[in-house]
């Protein structure tokens, strides 16, 4: 569940895995290869920001039930699959900078009690830029959100400057 009911020992294995990946596989890519190297369609399978930190019982169960479709969840919203796209668009200065397009899907859906219907999904789409410099800095910028559900035509356009407010 993306880390969402890792404990600490769990998270720090992941950690250490991480870093023992790295060492073997050191990221000394200039801008334009470190972009070249991140396109493609990717899916979040685990995000230590999910990992609970120093949480008392009844705010861990809180929090997981946010993030796992668990019958007993109190929480009103599961977070569904994550998933992101990006493409190069575009070198700029020579080789020096890349930008990349962002696509980010997160799936949304409302708890409802049983015996109720499933409710139906809700996607959030976040479309954004990033720019990849020669040293591997990244800057980045939310163009738009776009609301929809599977199956129905019609879909909301949030602009970034709407977002915050929306």
């Amino acid at each position: 569940d993306r880390g969402s009911v890792a404990s600490q020992s769990d998270a720090a294995r992941v950690e250490e895995a991480i870093k023992a990946f790295e060492a073997v596989a050191p990221c000394t890519l200039d801008g334009a290869s470190l972009a070249a190297s991140l396109e493609g369609s990717w899916r979040l399978v685990y995000s230590n920001s999910f990992v609970p930190q120093k949480l008392s019982t009844s705010e861990f169960s809180q929090y997981v039930a946010t993030l796992v479709g668990a019958p007993t969840a109190r929480s009103n919203v599961q977070i569904g699959e994550v998933s992101q796209k990006i493409d190069e668009i575009a070198t700029i200065d020579g080789a020096s900078i890349s930008r990349l397009t962002l696509e980010s899907i997160v799936s949304l859906r409302a708890r409802v009690p049983w015996p109720l219907p499933e409710a139906p999904q809700l996607l959030l789409t976040f479309s954004s830029s990033v720019d990849v410099a020669a040293g591997g800095e990244l800057t980045a910028s939310l163009e738009d959100v776009v609301v929809s559900m599977p199956g129905v035509a019609r879909a909301a356009t949030i602009p970034a400057s709407k977002v915050r407010s929306s």
